[in-house]
């Protein structure tokens, strides 16, 4: 479906520009898919779970047959050098930054208010589960976060700043991702659905009860991977931080945006935190997360993003910015980032038709190029 759109809109530029964007991001990308080629995205891995019954250990759940990407615990991130996402990732001197390990004194809630059969969870909190669910056959949790960004971004930035923009955004994510695969591959911490079917530690339940949390199930399909931190906050954080310093820290922005998994539900919110907190509270009512999890994941995200923003600077020549050798060799004649990010940027080429030709909020060809890359 995107290549169809992006093909259709690249069709609207003339001829004349197009090569020359060509020029540009062709031996970018050639490059950049033979620097990524060894990058263990697409190795093998032999990963075991722990075995039933395993206290805190990740497990796991019924009609489980596969965990999903443990190799992205060791891909090589895209901008951030692994070193220092290593450094964040495994830290465990808390004078020198947040040691991420799961709370597992914080079971209570995802209990009471992720179960499929909850009687206290309210609607509200039921339809967010769903809204930012991001499952199959959605953008992911990225894209909607990319829509936002379309939607508070100033109007009338430039196609080169969009470019920045989402060439930050849709790295962070990436990078994060990798961040957060780090944490839940090293703690391998149990879901909900394992912990509470194993007689899980500080569950409030009744003694009369308290066989019935064998029967537990979550209001979500539990994702095929550990529980510590939330994937979903990890990539929210990173998009999140680029966000906010793109917009000068300016948090209470307004905005309207439709679930791309659940299209019968809009909501507006009044600030990108709020919008971020109900992402991390919504995997609570799905059941799937505990809120530990939830609040780390953001925290790691945004950590990396600001690494990301930091790296990938405005203005500068890109082989200054990214570590990877490919950038380099692609810009060695001093392409800036806007123009590596996107070879429509550096050819001045126009929006597609019935855009705006500097608006971000209806610049397809800037926005879909960020969804690819997140």
């Amino acid at each position: 479906m995107w290549d169809m759109l992006l093909r259709k809109q690249l069709m609207a530029v003339p001829a004349d520009q197009r090569q020359a964007a060509n020029a540009v991001a062709v031996p970018l990308a050639r490059a950049m898919l033979q620097q990524r080629a060894a990058d263990e995205s697409t190795s093998l891995s032999d990963f075991k779970p722990a075995a039933p019954g395993t206290k805190f250990a990740y497990q796991f759940v019924p009609e489980q047959k596969f965990a999903l990407y443990p190799q992205l615990a060791d891909t090589t991130p895209l901008i951030v050098p692994q070193q220092q996402v290593d450094a964040v990732a495994y830290n465990k001197d808390a004078s020198a930054g947040p040691v991420f390990q799961p709370a597992k004194d914080d079971y209570a809630q995802t209990y009471e208010l992720g179960s499929k059969a909850s009687k206290t969870r309210k609607q509200y909190d039921t339809d967010s589960a769903f809204f930012w669910a991001a499952g199959a056959n959605t953008s992911g949790i990225a894209g909607a976060w990319l829509d936002i960004a379309r939607e508070v971004l100033p109007q009338d930035y430039s196609v080169a700043d969009s470019a920045l923009f989402f060439a930050r955004a849709g790295a962070a994510s990436y990078d994060a991702s990798i961040a957060g695969w780090k944490v839940k591959y090293s703690t391998l911490h149990w879901r909900p659905i394992t912990a509470f079917a194993q007689g899980a530690p500080g569950v409030p339940v009744a003694a009369a009860a308290a066989a019935a949390a064998t029967d537990w199930m979550p209001l979500l399909r539990t994702p095929p991977h550990p529980e510590y931190p939330s994937g979903h906050q990890a990539t929210v954080g990173a998009v999140l931080e680029v966000l906010l310093r793109t917009l000068n820290n300016k948090d209470s922005v307004t905005f309207t945006l439709t679930s791309e998994g659940a299209p019968w539900l809009n909501r507006s919110y009044g600030s990108l935190t709020a919008a971020a907190q109900e992402v991390g509270d919504s995997r609570t009512f799905g059941g799937v997360h505990f809120p530990s999890a939830n609040a780390d994941g953001l925290k790691l995200g945004r950590i990396i993003g600001g690494k990301v923003f930091d790296r990938i600077a405005a203005n500068k020549p890109a082989a200054v910015n990214m570590p990877s050798t490919f950038v380099s060799a692609a810009c060695s004649g001093g392409a800036t980032v806007q123009q590596a990010a996107t070879g429509a940027a550096a050819a001045g080429a126009p929006a597609a038709p019935g855009s705006s030709s500097t608006g971000v909020k209806k610049l397809g060809l800037t926005i879909n190029l960020g969804r690819r890359m997140a």
